[in-house]
């Protein structure tokens, strides 16, 4: 019988985590223009050309696999593969250390049990956001390296079954749209 170790660490222990930079100090006419995460959820990062001071400091540009969460909605989390795109304000930068799998906490961080604990410590009265101190407390239970490594080809298996099915839904419902389509045209030339 194989025993599988398990360790807990708070979040802080495994990474670097810090907000986004303040975009508005930092925006001038003058300045070079840089890419700008968009939080849109897609399957790819987003960005938009914006021109920025050279004196931001570079710990706000993305580095390869950056975790990028929303600290207003924490379902809009990105698994970062592009390097040198500036990180705004209302987004938590979670930069692992290397022993880590940052793809496996990637998927960790989308799971709903992570979400129920960061729901827990949402701030604010009218607009909810999470603690980034609060972030960075939240245990998380770590297997070994090599079976986050497992987890991690897993997990991508599951996601592209998923997309595939959302492809295959989405080309069922057009066809239905289209058979609707042919139903109209046929009622209007029989009047």
């Amino acid at each position: 019988m194989v025993v599988k170790l398990m360790i807990i660490k708070k979040l802080d222990e495994i990474a670097e985590i810090f907000n986004g930079a303040r975009l508005s100090r930092y925006q001038d006419d003058d300045g070079e223009e840089f890419k700008v995460f968009l939080g849109t959820p897609t399957d790819q990062i987003s960005w938009q050309k914006e021109k920025i001071s050279s004196k931001l400091n570079h710990k706000y540009f993305s580095k390869k696999n950056d975790i990028i969460l929303n600290l207003q909605n924490s379902k809009i989390i990105e698994f970062v593969k592009d390097e040198n795109i500036i990180i705004p304000m209302h987004y938590a930068i979670i930069r692992l250390k290397e022993d880590y799998n940052s793809e496996y906490i990637y998927y960790y961080l989308k799971t709903s049990s992570f979400q129920k604990q960061l729901h827990k410590y949402k701030e604010g009265s009218s607009l909810l956001f999470i603690n980034l101190s609060a972030l960075k407390n939240i245990k998380i239970n770590l297997p070994e390296r090599n079976i986050q490594d497992q987890y991690v080809k897993l997990f991508r298996l599951l996601d592209k079954k998923t997309k595939f099915r959302n492809r295959e839904n989405k080309l069922l419902e057009d066809f239905r749209d289209l058979i609707f389509k042919d139903i109209n045209k046929e009622n209007k030339i029989n009047k």
